[in-house]
């Protein structure tokens, strides 16, 4: 069974505009263009799956313009929201990363930073959920829309299984982030067989050279 995860398009947040809230955050103009050139490019779908998060919602679109009938669902495949939204109105990524590095900094798994933020073991629980919702379906290809830091999450625990929580793999995870560099509209696509994982690496063939963006 195929699988791809796709990231949204370019956000108000990836262009270093101010926002409100995680959940609400839109795409820009290029985002826009971005998720209707990756609608022409990807298969008939045996499900759509869209995170709770609007800029998925919004990459889906056209997709869902181009196959209306295609069953679709919504997944806990969102961003890892790790700060503390009501904190964070009305700011840029670029302000809010010195709280978020310190975050990666306290290496603590189950620290929680108020309400509506998650724990990194929280992430790890939603990723491993994710693998369950699709090992359950029986037929593919599946499109999920998603987001960077979660589809790198699920692919780090396939390519890194073991190991109990700890800061130091809080640690790992954020490296192999930061060496795995995932465009808004890349394409990450897996093939399941007998219970396991291939993955193919990142695809953005379908865009042209000035629209890819992170």
């Amino acid at each position: 069974m195929d699988i791809l995860f796709i990231r949204h398009a370019e956000s108000e947040s990836n262009a270093g505009l101010r926002t409100e809230h995680p959940v609400t955050i839109r795409l820009t103009e290029r985002g826009q263009t971005q998720a209707a050139l990756t609608a022409e490019t990807l298969p008939p779908p045996a499900l759509i799956v869209t995170s709770p998060y609007l800029r998925t919602k919004q990459t889906a679109a056209p997709f869902l313009r181009r196959f209306p009938n295609a069953p679709q669902a919504e997944w806990p495949v969102q961003e890892f929201t790790f700060l503390n939204p009501a904190h964070w109105q009305g700011t840029t990524g670029q302000e809010r990363w010195p709280s978020a590095n310190a975050y990666w900094e306290r290496g603590d798994p189950h620290y929680q930073d108020g309400e509506g933020a998650e724990s990194f073991s929280r992430l790890m629980e939603r990723v491993h959920q994710t693998r369950a919702l699709i090992q359950s379906q029986t037929e593919g290809p599946l499109v999920i829309f998603s987001h960077g830091q979660f589809s790198r999450a699920f692919l780090w625990s396939l390519l890194y299984p073991t190991g109990e929580l700890s800061g130091d793999r809080m640690r790992r995870l954020r490296n192999f982030t930061r060496g795995f560099p995932f465009p808004n509209c890349g394409i990450l696509a897996y093939r399941l067989e007998d219970g396991r994982f291939w993955h193919s690496g990142i695809d953005t063939s379908h865009l042209p050279t000035e629209l890819i963006t992170y």
